[in-house]
């Protein structure tokens, strides 16, 4: 890893702790599994969960599964962009959320605007995480929310390492 990628993740790192507060899984699930159960006495459910539901295509092909977001919108009988072959199936899913997150308010409107799972409440802004298993500042999310304000290394907006 060369210096410039060892400043952008420095950055990512300081970036995640400026804007991510707390993890809330166990929190969560309770509420949200409440809210299966008795929909009356929770906060929020499964229907407040911001872009939950995405459209995924699996190719029958190559056994590949791919979100919009990695090869823009693909249809039925569209040709795999991973192996050439017009066996492209559209199916609408549920995201798999392995982690919550509160997070700051800015954090909240980015990643709404990545299109990740979010809730905005009266209290709180949570994040549905849909990885697991890495620190935050390696998601490809945060890469891209850095990226795109301008934050990491020769950028206009870039943070300063000392």
């Amino acid at each position: 890893m060369n210096d410039k990628e060892l400043t952008n993740q420095e950055i990512k790192r300081r970036f995640t702790d400026n804007n991510i507060i707390a993890c809330v899984t166990t929190l969560m699930d309770f509420v949200l599994k409440v809210s299966v159960d008795s929909f009356q006495n929770a906060p929020f459910t499964f229907e407040d969960i911001e872009n939950f539901y995405k459209t995924l295509y699996w190719c029958d092909e190559c056994s590949n599964y791919m979100e919009e977001s990695e090869y823009g919108c693909l249809t039925d009988g569209d040709e795999c962009p991973l192996c050439g072959e017009f066996s492209i199936i559209a199916e609408e899913g549920a995201s798999e959320i392995f982690e919550w997150w509160i997070v700051s308010p800015f954090l909240f409107q980015e990643l709404r605007l990545e299109k990740e799972c979010v809730i905005d409440t009266y209290f709180n802004h949570y994040w549905g995480r849909c990885c697991t298993g890495q620190a935050l500042f390696l998601d490809s999310v945060i890469h891209s929310i850095c990226n795109r304000n301008g934050y990491l290394v020769g950028q206009e907006n870039e943070w300063l390492i000392r």
